[in-house]
């Protein structure tokens, strides 16, 4: 029996300069793509220089040390672009986006993308089903784990 969080679905993972999504900046993110039950994920990484300074306590907390953030992190601005059309892309092919610690990380996103693009979440996920991993998922499966359909057309600055 193949098991809901086996796919297909995509899940994302947002790590920021702090815990403050209205404030802090996105450091890294990565989406990882299930088909199907036994086939290998595909995995999209980013590293954001985050345009503020980023302390060496910080960047080890991500496995990371300043220089490298620095030095190999690239501009916000395509890289915000980039995990939108990511996510818009797998949420257009029905596949349910799983979100760890989705209202903060979705919030995070959302704030990055109008600062850095001009846009809001809404215009990427709207109508997409989102699954918080923080929860996790009830023993009834993907019907009880999608907490919410993405709608942040009707938001402030929404789209």
């Amino acid at each position: 029996m193949t098991h809901w969080y086996e796919g297909p679905l995509a899940a994302l993972r947002l790590r920021a300069t702090g815990p403050d999504a209205e404030e802090d900046r996105l450091v890294t993110a990565a989406v990882v793509v299930q088909d199907l039950a036994g086939a290998r994920p595909r995995v999209l990484r980013w590293l954001v220089s985050p345009g503020v300074t980023v302390t060496e306590e910080e960047a080890a907390r991500h496995g990371l040390t300043r220089d490298q953030v620095e030095r190999t992190g690239r501009w916000p601005a395509p890289v915000m672009e980039e995990v939108g059309r990511s996510l818009a892309a797998h949420a257009a092919a029905g596949r349910p986006l799983v979100v760890d610690d989705a209202p903060a990380a979705l919030t995070l996103l959302d704030r990055e993308l109008r600062r850095h693009r001009a846009s809001s979440l809404g215009a990427y996920l709207a109508g997409a089903a989102v699954v918080d991993a923080q929860h996790g998922a009830p023993a009834g499966g993907a019907e009880g784990a999608v907490r919410e359909r993405v709608d942040l057309g009707d938001a402030p600055g929404g789209e």
